[in-house]
């Protein structure tokens, strides 16, 4: 429990990340979830809803917050393969 808990504050939070490393993170996630799971009907969604990532305005849909929360805290097993967890962005250390 206590290693689980360290290794999730070595990476930032949602709302920690930059619009870059949020865009970063969208399309990684988006192709990282076409080949985990490539008959998923939410592919076509997810790859809808990442074109609307607004980087003028820093803002891309909620649901990858979701989705990021949710790797990072490894809440949910379907995001549980390293492919998802190699997507979250660590924090610097001084």
């Amino acid at each position: 429990m206590f290693g689980r808990a360290a290794k999730r504050l070595a990476f930032k939070t949602w709302y920690e990340l930059d619009a870059r490393e949020k865009q970063r993170f969208v399309d990684a996630f988006v192709d990282a979830h076409q080949r985990q799971y490539p008959w998923s009907r939410s592919n076509r969604s997810l790859r809808a809803l990442s074109a609307r990532h607004d980087t003028r305005h820093q803002d891309s849909p909620s649901l990858f917050a979701v989705f990021y929360s949710d790797i990072r805290s490894n809440r949910c097993r379907r995001f549980s393969d390293p492919s998802f967890q190699r997507l979250l962005v660590e924090k610097k250390t001084h």
